[in-house]
């Protein structure tokens, strides 16, 4: 596998570094998991007030916007609440394929629902639910759907005018680059 493509499986499989990415369904489990946050002093909390920002938002799939040939939504960054990166919500329909491009900014997909076909630079491969893929900057890019099924995804870009606007934004609304 070349060395500016990197793909991994995300799933609760079991292996010791996935072991985060399993459900979550024992009480104690969720507990433990508590506790275990709040045993690391090292990560500052801060308290700040939710009624500044919306913290929670549901995508309105009726309402996706065509772009890139697929349908969107972006939902990152939020207003009042900066990040150094963007993200939104894809659909590949069944039978399409995304717009091939590149970008000046670097991406990562999450495949979240159905199947399809991930192609970046001259390789393509199967992409399918809980993989993750890197996509790099100025690197020819399209997801292929030739299922019978929407395929679902999420992208995660970002760049130093993404980092740069953010560090300059930043005031105590997040409290991220507390010491």
């Amino acid at each position: 596998m070349p060395k500016n493509i990197a793909t991994a499986s995300v799933c609760g499989d079991g292996h010791p570094e996935n072991r985060f990415l399993e459900p979550e369904l024992s009480g104690n489990r969720i507990a433990n998991n508590w506790q275990h946050f709040h045993a690391l002093p090292h990560l500052k909390r801060t308290e700040m007030s939710m009624e500044k920002f919306a913290i929670h938002r549901k995508t309105r799939f009726d309402s996706l916007v065509h772009e890139y040939g697929l349908e969107g939504s972006r939902l990152l960054p939020w207003d009042g609440y900066p990040m150094p990166f963007a993200g939104g919500w894809c659909v590949v329909r069944p039978g399409t394929c995304s717009e091939a491009h590149t970008q000046i900014d670097q991406e990562i997909f999450i495949a979240i629902k159905g199947s399809a076909r991930l192609v970046i630079g001259d390789r393509q491969m199967e992409f399918t639910v809980g993989d993750i893929a890197a996509i790099p900057k100025h690197t020819n890019h399209y997801v292929i759907n030739d299922s019978t099924e929407d395929f679902h995804f999420y992208v995660v870009w970002w760049d130093m005018n993404y980092v740069n606007a953010f560090v300059a934004q930043h005031d105590q609304s997040t409290g991220c680059l507390d010491e």
